[in-house]
C-alpha cells in the first residue's frame, strides 16, 4: 500500500460535528471511549448511526463492567467485525470475559444468560470457556516474546542519597512519624507518606505532588466538554485554559495553531507538555535541582553500555 492511499479522521475536539455520511467517506476513524460514551443516545451521535467494517478496541478491559455507560455505549456500535485488544482480559472474575464476548458478539456467550448457562452453570463450563477462547483469542505468549529478546543481564548496585535527597527523605520520614499520632486520617496519611518515601528513593522530588480538592466541573479548552477538575491538565500558555485527559492523549495528532486566552491575552502554541492542574509541588519540604541519584546512575549505566556495544569502526 502506498502512502496517502488511506484516508483517516481523528474524531475528537471541538470541531467534530460531522454527519454520518461524511464519516463514511473515511477509511479509518480514530476516537476515544470517552467521546463514544458522551455522544451515545444524544442528539449528535454519528458513530452509532453508521456501520463499520471493523472496530479495533484498545484497552478492551476498560469495558469489563457490563452495566457502566461506557461499556454499553461501546457494545452498541455497529460493525461487521470486532477486535478487542487487551493485556488483562481477566482481572476480577469470569464476568470480565463475559463483557468481551458481548462486545465481540460471540454467540451464544454474548448475553448474560448465555454465558451463565454455558460457562457458569455448566459442569464442563471451564472446558467450554477454553474452547471458546481458543477459537477467538490470539495470544502473544511469554515464550514467543522471549525468543526475540536478548539474554537477560541483571546488575545490583547500592547507592547513597545525596545531601539534598537525604534532607528531603528525612523531612518526609518525620511527617510519617507525626501522622501515626493522628486519629482522624492517620492510616490514610501513613500510607501516603510511605508512598512518598518510595518515590524519593526512585525519583527524588520529581514525582512528589499533593492532590487538591476535586472542586466543580471544568470545561476542556479543546473539546468543550465538562470534566472533573481533579483530572484537569494545564500547560496551554496560561492558568485559565484546562484540557481533559482524553484530549491530552490526542493533542500531538491534532492541528492546533496559535491561540489566545480571552482572560489574559497570552498567545501560546498548545503543546503536549502539560502538567496536572490538580497537583502542585509540595512547598513545605526541601527542594533541589537535578535528577535523583538512582536515575543518574541508571543514565550512566545506559551510556556506558551504549558506548561499549555501539562504538564506531574508527574507535
Amino acid at each position: 500500500m502506498k502512502p496517502g492511499e488511506l484516508s483517516y479522521l481523528v474524531y475528537h475536539g471541538r470541531n467534530r460535528h460531522i454527519d454520518p455520511a461524511t464519516l463514511n467517506t473515511y477509511d479509518i476513524i480514530i476516537t476515544t471511549p470517552s467521546i463514544i460514551t458522551q455522544e451515545w443516545n444524544s442528539k449528535h451521535d454519528p458513530l452509532h448511526a453508521i456501520e463499520f467494517y471493523r472496530i479495533v478496541l484498545d484497552e478492551a478491559h476498560d469495558i469489563r463492567t457490563e452495566k457502566t455507560r461506557r461499556s454499553m455505549a461501546i457494545c452498541a456500535l455497529i460493525a461487521e467485525r470486532r477486535w478487542a485488544v487487551t493485556g488483562t482480559p481477566l482481572q476480577n472474575d469470569l464476568s470480565d470475559i463475559a463483557t468481551l464476548f458481548k462486545f465481540l458478539k460471540y454467540k451464544p456467550l454474548d448475553t448474560k444468560q448465555g454465558f451463565h448457562n454455558h460457562i457458569l452453570a455448566d459442569k464442563s463450563g471451564m472446558d467450554n470457556l477454553r474452547s471458546a477462547l481458543k477459537a477467538v483469542c490470539l495470544r502473544r505468549t511469554k515464550a514467543a516474546i522471549e525468543a526475540n529478546l536478548p539474554s537477560r543481564s541483571e546488575q545490583i548496585r547500592f547507592l547513597d542519597f545525596s545531601g539534598d535527597e537525604r534532607n528531603l527523605y528525612n523531612a518526609h520520614k518525620q511527617s510519617l512519624l507525626r501522622s501515626r499520632t493522628h486519629n482522624a486520617e492517620g492510616s490514610t496519611e501513613y500510607l501516603r507518606c510511605l508512598s512518598r518515601l518510595r518515590m524519593i528513593c526512585d525519583h527524588g522530588q520529581d514525582l512528589l505532588t499533593v492532590d487538591l480538592p476535586s472542586g466543580p466541573a471544568m470545561t476542556c479548552f479543546v473539546c468543550n466538554q465538562q470534566f472533573p477538575s481533579s483530572t484537569a491538565f494545564e500547560g496551554l500558555g496560561c492558568p485559565h485554559r484546562s484540557i481533559c485527559s482524553g484530549c491530552i492523549e490526542l493533542l500531538p495528532t491534532l492541528d492546533y495553531k496559535v491561540v489566545e486566552c480571552e482572560e489574559c491575552s497570552v498567545s501560546e502554541i498548545a503543546t503536549q507538555e502539560a502538567i496536572p492542574a490538580s497537583t502542585v509541588e509540595i512547598p513545605s519540604f526541601p527542594c533541589y535541582q537535578g535528577p535523583s541519584s538512582k536515575v543518574a546512575a541508571l543514565l550512566r549505566a545506559i551510556r556506558q553500555e551504549f558506548s561499549i556495544n555501539y562504538q564506531s569502526p574508527k574507535q
